[in-house]
């Protein structure tokens, strides 16, 4: 009869395997509880990074819809850390014409409806800013989640 080659048990007293269990679980919750941490630190960090790279190319005529980007971590339905990057609100009103930015940053992202002359005060700004600024901080955005990522368990 020969020997197995590996043993997938803790040997010991009832107790030793318990105090085993317990160390393991302990610092899989750690870890577990570090890596949320972390994955917050870089959630933040990246809407911001995200909202730096999309003020370039939000249009500005009052700055009211710029003025307006914010960003916010939330919790998807799965519990994963997340983070919404958003222009408009009710509380920002654009002084020329007396509306909330809300009513408009859609309209103005999406290019809508078509035929509608649109003066844009800067070159370079218009519709689909956050596309275009997502675009420009992608690798940046990449390199946030890898780094603080990369610290787990330190």
């Amino acid at each position: 009869m020969s020997k197995p080659k590996y043993t997938a048990f803790v040997r010991g007293s009832r107790d030793a395997r318990r105090a085993t269990k317990n160390v393991l679980v302990r610092g899989l919750d750690d870890i577990q509880s570090q890596s949320r941490e972390k994955a917050e630190e870089a959630a933040e960090h990246a809407g911001q990074t995200l909202l730096n790279h999309t003020d370039p190319y939000v249009p500005e005529d009052t700055g009211t819809l710029r003025e307006s980007g914010r960003y916010e971590l939330t919790t998807t339905k799965t519990n994963k850390v997340a983070v919404e990057v958003t222009y408009g609100s009710d509380s920002d009103i654009n002084p020329k014409t007396g509306e909330p930015s809300s009513s408009y940053a859609v309209f103005v992202h999406e290019d809508a409806p078509q035929g509608v002359p649109k003066n844009y005060t800067k070159p370079g700004t218009g519709p689909h800013y956050l596309t275009k600024g997502a675009a420009d901080a992608y690798n940046e955005i990449v390199k946030i989640f890898k780094n603080k990522l990369d610290e787990v368990g330190e």
